[in-house]
């Protein structure tokens, strides 16, 4: 079956099947299972809101973090 075969067959499948493929052929490039990386994302979440709560780093607003991204990038 070629690339283009495959794209076919797999844009004909439901929303959330289509869903479910993206997520395992993603991970199989990651070489990490879902889980693995849940568990990572996790503990990385809360070692940054500990860093917040001891004072380590500063949260800024949405706003705020554009407009500082776009006058580096200007």
């Amino acid at each position: 079956m070629t690339i283009e075969q495959n794209e076919h067959e797999a844009l004909g499948l439901p929303e959330e099947q289509r869903a479910e493929l993206l997520d395992r052929l993603w991970h199989s490039l990651e070489g990490d299972s879902p889980v693995d990386l849940d568990e990572a994302w996790i503990a990385e979440a809360e070692e940054r809101l500990a860093a917040f709560d001891r004072g380590e780093i500063v949260a800024l607003d949405g706003d705020q973090t554009l407009d500082a991204l776009v006058a580096k990038l200007s």
